[in-house]
């Protein structure tokens, strides 16, 4: 026997309520180190810039 329409919409929301958080995990993630990885460039790059001004 099929499920009803509203139990199988309702069986869709719990099995996307269950995917969404693990892929904004995973893409705040992957933000999360991209901006990492930029400021760390950004600071060695200042980092490098005051070098060449103090020598």
């Amino acid at each position: 026997m099929l499920p009803r329409p509203r139990e199988l919409f309702f069986m869709e929301t719990a099995r996307w309520l269950d995917v969404i958080p693990d892929a904004l995990e995973r893409f705040w993630l992957r933000q999360l180190s991209f901006c990492t990885c930029i400021s760390l460039v950004f600071v060695c790059c200042r980092h490098d810039s005051m070098f060449l001004v103090m020598w």
